[in-house]
């Protein structure tokens, strides 16, 4: 949904309501108001929520030369918990390593989650 998409059924029903750009200064202004966090309710071990963090870390790769190389870290949460892993490669392989190490037998987490909720199923 976008404050595009908001302002266009406020305007259906308030033909004569705000335009445009005043709507986007009172919405910001409401919005600012607002607490940062969203709660949100999960019972214990119905979703496992996967994703990769941000844009990497760099990690020196080797230590005579210096280089650095571009970290992923994949990221998988159960909801209602503090049990989370981080891995620290990226890519199909450690994708392929992943999923056989927490999605089939998930081993890690000790049992099967009712959802896997993937943030995206493409790795960076």
């Amino acid at each position: 949904m976008t404050l595009t998409i908001v302002w266009e059924e406020y305007i259906a029903a308030h033909p004569g309501g705000y335009r445009y750009s005043r709507f986007c200064e009172l919405y910001q202004a409401f919005e600012d108001r607002l607490p940062v966090t969203m709660r949100q309710s999960h019972a214990a071990g119905e979703k496992l929520f996967v994703d990769y963090a941000g844009d990497g870390v760099p990690v020196v790769i080797d230590r005579l030369t210096g280089e650095l190389r571009n970290a992923q870290i994949f990221v998988a949460v159960l909801g209602a918990s503090r049990l989370h892993v981080l891995p620290w490669r990226a890519g199909r392989r450690a994708w392929r390593i992943l999923s056989t190490l927490m999605f089939g037998p998930f081993r890690t987490i000790g049992g099967v989650p009712a959802l896997l909720v993937p943030d995206n199923t493409k790795p960076p």
